[in-house]
């Protein structure tokens, strides 16, 4: 089985070298906007939490909106995300919006 370098794909450019990664490992883009995820919702808690104000949820509802903007940026070159990635990134953003707001509701 011949394997297909990246001379050979001739990508330019940084969308080329993510469509390139993501048809070789197609756990790729998933797993980016995962850590994306966990890293900003993680730095806004702490950030917050050092203040005295953290709130997990609006942390989780911030990084979640921050990733679907993110996914839907990567929408516009084919290939680098797929359908099923943008929903499920969708359905994070929104629940840690309704836990947002039930727990503003409750408090």
């Amino acid at each position: 089985m011949v394997y297909q370098t990246i001379q050979e794909a001739n990508v330019t450019g940084l969308d080329g070298i993510l469509v390139y990664i993501n048809s070789a490992i197609p756990i790729f883009t998933p797993a980016l906007l995962i850590a994306v995820y966990l890293a900003i919702s993680l730095m806004i808690y702490l950030g917050t939490k050092r203040y005295g104000q953290g709130d997990i949820f609006a942390a989780m509802s911030a990084a979640g909106f921050f990733v679907v903007v993110l996914g839907t940026i990567m929408t516009l070159t084919f290939g680098i995300i797929n359908i099923y990635s943008i929903t499920v990134t969708i359905l994070i953003a929104v629940v840690s919006f309704v836990l947002l707001m039930i727990r503003r509701n409750r408090d």
